[in-house]
């Protein structure tokens, strides 16, 4: 058995052994008992878990190295994304604040149009990359770069005021958020 990072659990076995019994209790024989098991006619059948699926066939040959050749190429067909597994769409951020302004802070919070002007402010950073490519590094670049701005009141007379740790932690906590709602990780 393997897991990896895809979350892949695999098995490659044949329903025969040596190890069960001959027959049954009745006395009938036992079709999975097989003397010469795993070195006989009988074919091999892969088993394999992918994010919780589970994929299982028969491989419909009795040589072991065929056996994991095609439960091999079956596992790489999964995970790249033939039954959406991987593949994610390539949505931009601010293609998909627009989604979540729209079917989730508009209809299920108050603080919406709080959520509109911390996301105005995510969209100048981040709004032209598409979803994968925000990372927690850039993201922690983002936030260095946003506590050494200044800001002003509309009307404001006098020096622009430093932005308050306070101000960016929000501002983090949204794009947390919305990076929950998207599914990425």
């Amino acid at each position: 058995m393997e897991d990896s990072a895809d979350h892949v659990i695999r098995d490659l076995r044949k329903r025969c052994s040596r190890k069960v019994a001959v027959t049954f209790r009745d006395g009938s024989p036992n079709p999975f008992h097989c003397p010469k098991s795993p070195r006989c006619e009988h074919v091999w059948h892969y088993d394999f878990r992918v994010n919780r699926q589970r994929y299982r066939a028969s491989t419909e040959t009795d040589d072991k190295q065929k056996a994991k050749d095609i439960e091999s190429k079956e596992r790489a067909r999964i995970l790249d994304g033939r039954h959406g597994i991987r593949r994610q769409p390539d949505i931009t951020f601010k293609q998909f604040t627009e989604l979540y302004l729209r079917d989730h802070s508009d209809v299920n919070k108050r603080s919406a149009e709080r959520d509109r002007a911390l996301i105005a402010k995510l969209n100048q950073a981040f709004g032209s990359l598409i979803l994968h490519e925000i990372t927690a590094h850039r993201i922690e670049q983002w936030k260095r770069e946003r506590l050494n701005q200044t800001w002003k009141a509309n009307g404001q007379k006098g020096l622009a005021k430093k932005i308050q740790p306070g101000t960016v932690n929000w501002t983090d906590y949204a794009a947390s958020s919305l990076k929950r709602s998207s599914g990425a990780s």
